[in-house]
């Protein structure tokens, strides 16, 4: 299927839809990618989401965001779903070789779209998904897999800034940001349990990740010095680990856009986390929770520190780094 059949089916599926159906996004979708002969999961938005997570779905795969409206110009049926809202990615019409001259109505809401009418807020709770089936070139969209590992000390660490607040409780915080503009970037994320503590929680990470498998296991816990004066971010790997080296240079690179402390990655062959995973993990230590200004610059920060890790993240994606 072309780009401009892709385009036909679903201008044709909206002329013949009525009006009253535009606000069920989900219908839209589902009748879209029927008449192009794809099927997907039975049930709602919070069915259809784990079923195309598995990667065993028939032909569905998890698509980077960056490269789904490049797939959608060749003909490849893109969704975008989250728990609650369901859209399909339409060609662009300058990727068209054959020109529509249709009037399609607006049936069917903004549940039809190009890549460049999802705006971030939209894209940070949705994951992203082409029926590769229908592909006609073998273009790269698997998105790294990827486990988010927050601190989980079964006896908390205090922070210097907040005494609400410890290391555990601001590391969870700050993984927030870092799933949101991952998923909001297509990758394919699972994360520990932020209420579960302690070496039994870890090992279960672990395998979680191992059994999966990740691509990448990226941990975030924060630092201490005895004299409480030390910051900046330690960003741990692997001995030996040159793959684990360029992808924490990555992060570090765009976190100096943010941060002006010393940064700096370490080889360590003492942390459970590096030493039992499959797969290359990188160790984050972005602060130190004892120096009171570098707990502050964290806390005031959260969003813009989460944002540059996925971004470095998306880089070494997008630009096989």
């Amino acid at each position: 299927m072309t780009g401009s059949q892709y385009n036909s089916i679903i201008q044709w599926t909206l002329m013949d839809k009525p009006q009253d159906d535009a606000a069920d996004s989900l219908q839209v979708v589902r009748d879209i990618l029927q008449n192009c002969g794809v099927s997907l999961p039975e049930g709602g938005e919070s069915d259809i989401l784990p079923a195309l997570m598995s990667d065993n779905y028939m032909g569905w795969r998890a698509c980077v965001f960056s490269a789904a409206q490049e797939l959608a110009d060749q003909g490849v049926p893109v969704i975008g779903i989250s728990t609650g809202r369901t859209i399909l990615l339409k060609p662009e019409d300058s990727a068209l070789s054959v020109k529509s001259t249709l009037a399609v109505p607006a049936a069917g809401g903004d549940a039809v779209r190009t890549a460049d009418a999802v705006d971030l807020n939209e894209r940070l709770d949705m994951q992203f998904f082409a029926y590769t089936a229908a592909a006609t070139t073998t273009p790269v969209i698997r998105a790294m897999k990827i486990y988010l590992s927050p601190a989980l000390h079964q006896f908390d660490n205090p922070c210097s800034y907040d005494s609400s607040c410890s290391e555990n409780k601001h590391c969870n915080v700050y993984m927030d940001y870092v799933e949101k503009f991952l998923k909001g970037f297509g990758f394919s994320v699972r994360r520990g349990n932020r209420n579960s503590y302690g070496d039994a929680e870890l090992v279960r990470r672990v395998a979680e990740a191992n059994a999966w498998p990740a691509d990448l296991y990226y941990v975030c816990h924060t630092n201490a010095s005895g004299n409480h004066q030390a910051r900046g971010s330690n960003l741990y790997i692997a001995p030996g680990d040159t793959k684990g080296r360029r992808w924490a240079n990555t992060i570090i690179s765009k976190r100096s856009l943010v941060y002006e402390q010393p940064m700096k990655v370490v080889e360590h062959s003492g942390l459970k986390e590096i030493n039992t995973t499959n797969m290359t993990t990188i160790y984050d230590e972005p602060i130190f929770h004892d120096q009171e200004i570098d707990a502050m610059f964290f806390h005031c920060n959260f969003h813009e520190m989460g944002l540059y890790t996925a971004e470095a993240i998306r880089d070494i994606y997008d630009k096989n780094i």
